[in-house]
């Protein structure tokens, strides 16, 4: 149907999601179909396209999707970003890979935000500083942004995306593991829960940090309310009780995937629908 080029190599999942907000171009709405589909490449541009168009082949132009010209395509086309850890405004001033999983959710202002970490991938340099964003989809705003440790030259890497909650955020904070030396080291991470909805400014609300005795560098998995990860140590770890003890154990209770109540803002009440989807997805290797 097309083909895009990124600047750099991508180097997250693609997320698609539905929205209906006000200021996203071209005016979508909610009618069960995809609208946009986001992905980020290793030198910290996020791309937004709409995946329903039929080029025949040919290359995208995603003009209205994001005000940073990023790169020119064989033919001429201008492939725009819709956010840049080095270009966008509270950014990091630098380009950054992005790497792992893109979450893409509602907060209480219904509107679609972007969550994902930078420095996933161990060529970066240790040294680098790297940051935990919400960018909402729209525009590409920071709304967001969680700055990662560096402790005597070292600074926390953002691995493995994010898991998303009608509530929460969740994700890793990981220094490398120190190599070149006599010791067998492996490092250390923090599994890290902020708010969903905006904290104070820029400010993330943190909900837990808990510290993780070895490098975690593959991403996340949560279901029915436990989330498990592996260490470079050799571990499997899950946190939390599973709502439900053995497998299929929801499908029988009638348990649905629902993702709150209803699509505007209400006092005490969560973004979404409580009514049952089916989510699919796919995979491209190029």
């Amino acid at each position: 149907m097309w083909k895009f080029q990124a600047l750099c190599p991508v180097t997250t999942d693609v997320a698609a999601f539905e929205t209906d907000d006000a200021l996203e171009p071209g005016s979508p709405t909610l009618n069960g179909f995809i609208d946009r589909v986001v992905f980020a490449d290793k030198c910290g541009y996020v791309y937004k396209l709409d995946p329903a168009a039929d080029l025949g082949g040919g290359w995208y132009q995603n003009t209205g999707m994001g005000t940073i010209a990023a790169n020119t395509t064989p033919d001429g086309k201008t492939e725009y970003a819709v956010f840049s850890t080095r270009l966008s405004s509270n950014g990091l001033g630098a380009d950054r890979p992005i790497a792992g999983t893109i979450a893409a959710r509602t907060d209480a202002t219904t509107r679609m935000v972007l969550l994902f970490g930078t420095g996933g991938i161990e060529s970066v340099p240790a040294t680098s500083a790297n940051a935990f964003f919400a960018v909402y989809a729209d525009t590409g705003a920071v709304r967001s942004r969680a700055l990662g440790a560096c402790t005597s030259g070292n600074c926390e890497k953002f691995y493995g995306g994010v898991v998303v909650t009608p509530q929460q955020a969740i994700f890793t904070k990981t220094f490398d593991p120190v190599i070149g030396t006599n010791s067998c080291d492996y490092g250390s991470s923090t599994l890290s829960a902020v708010d969903l909805n905006a904290g104070s400014g820029t400010s993330f609300t943190s909900e837990f940090n808990l510290a993780v005795s070895s490098a975690v560098m593959g991403g996340l998995y949560g279901d029915a309310g436990a989330l498990y990860f592996a260490t470079i140590a050799g571990d499997v770890a899950r946190v939390g009780t599973p709502r439900a003890a053995n497998a299929g154990d929801d499908t029988a209770s009638g348990q649905k995937q629902g993702i709150g109540v209803g699509d505007t803002a209400t006092t005490g009440q969560t973004v979404g629908t409580t009514s049952g989807f089916t989510l699919m997805g796919w995979r491209v290797v190029l």
